[in-house]
């Protein structure tokens, strides 16, 4: 099972981007590729339901949230990328003063086409949602 963890310090301290960011359905505001997201709430169990901007849909489920370690944790449900048994982590850590690591993580099974072009369709969405995140919310961190 591929396990991708993509990274980005952003310049703002943990509690105020996790007030920007850290709600299941925040990742709307701030991921290029996401055209739509409509999200139920922030218990374990809320549905969000996504629409990328090539028109793709998907079904996640939130399955854990802890806003003191600024962190939750969900599950593909339906999807158009060839993955399934996807489960993923959003999370701000704390670095430097003043500033944060966020760190999305993916494990999944690849259901189409081989693994390495698999892994590489998620490391870029979330690759692309954090660097734009960064963008969006602060300045970057040596």
């Amino acid at each position: 099972m591929p396990h991708v963890i993509e990274t980005v310090q952003i310049g703002m301290d943990p509690d105020s981007l996790w007030r920007k960011a850290g709600h299941f359905g925040d990742v709307g505001a701030w991921h290029p590729a996401l055209a739509r997201v409509d999200s139920e709430g922030d218990q374990p169990g809320a549905i969000r339901r996504v629409e990328t901007k090539q028109g793709d849909k998907q079904i996640e489920q939130l399955d854990q949230v802890d806003p003191v370690r600024h962190l939750y944790r969900y599950s593909m449900k339906e999807t158009a990328m060839p993955v399934a048994n996807y489960s993923a982590e959003f999370r701000i850590d704390g670095s430097d003063p003043g500033a944060s690591t966020v760190v999305w993580s993916a494990k999944f099974d690849v259901t189409a086409g081989n693994e390495e072009n698999g892994v590489e369709i998620v490391r870029q969405f979330l690759r692309r949602g954090l660097y734009n995140l960064r963008k969006t919310c602060g300045r970057p961190t040596a």
